[in-house]
């Protein structure tokens, strides 16, 4: 199964080199802990390395829900896959495993919760 994936990736190294080399600047400066979010005035900001998961910056709150996201990780994978450097893929397991830790949420008991079927939410 993951030659399927390595072989796509040789393939757009082949005919998008220029996305390419794209993706790997973006992942470097994402292994620095800059990022491109909500509230960094259009240009990537340290944001920490791990990233301060609760951080609201320049009062943008939308900041904190896309850090959450996690959309940065998308980048450091497609670099993996392009160069097969362990680097980018252990920044998103080092930062996973953070975010578990300081967000505490595996102490929730999510098993014990409702879940709410009321029409509101049904579409």
């Amino acid at each position: 199964m993951l030659f399927k994936y390595y072989k796509k990736a040789h393939l757009i190294q082949e005919h998008l080199p220029e996305l390419v080399s794209k993706t790997i600047s973006k992942a470097e400066e994402i292994l620095e802990g800059n990022l491109l979010l909500p509230g960094t005035e259009g240009v990537p900001k340290f944001i920490g390395n791990p990233p301060d998961w609760f951080q609201v910056m320049n009062g943008y709150d939308e900041f904190l829900w896309q850090l959450n996201r996690m959309d940065h990780w998308q980048p450091l994978l497609e670099a993996f896959s392009y160069t097969g450097e362990e680097k980018y893929a252990v920044k998103v397991l080092e930062e996973l495993v953070n975010w578990i830790e300081v967000t505490g949420i595996l102490e929730e008991d999510y098993s014990k919760k409702e879940i709410n079927f009321s029409p509101a939410f049904i579409r």
